[in-house]
């Protein structure tokens, strides 16, 4: 194995022992949205995805815009800690705290 493999796997493990577990996150959103939810409609659903690729976001991104869309279309300030995804979330207009 080389070493940037090694190395890549270590920031993997590492970055899971940092997260919070299945349960944990469950619970976490019950308390602090309740029956708070946010969501795009099929048809909302449809335009984002059509507009994706003409800004040049493809594949797994694809998940990142759709969340940082939701977000936009309802006006919310969506809380992440994913700064690889900062550029997805600016190209569809997604207000984003970093603050965690």
């Amino acid at each position: 194995m080389c070493g940037a493999a090694r190395s890549a796997g270590r920031r993997s493990s590492d970055l899971d022992s940092q997260r919070a577990s299945e349960e944990v996150a469950a619970e976490f959103l019950r308390r602090r949205f309740g029956r708070r939810w946010i969501g795009l409609s099929v048809e909302e659903e449809r335009e984002a995805l059509g507009t994706f690729p003409s800004l040049g976001i493809r594949g797994g991104l694809t998940y990142d815009a759709l969340i940082g869309a939701t977000a936009a279309r309802a006006g919310a300030t969506l809380v992440s800690l994913d700064e690889r995804a900062l550029s997805v979330y600016a190209a569809v207009g997604a207000d984003v705290d970093l603050s965690g």
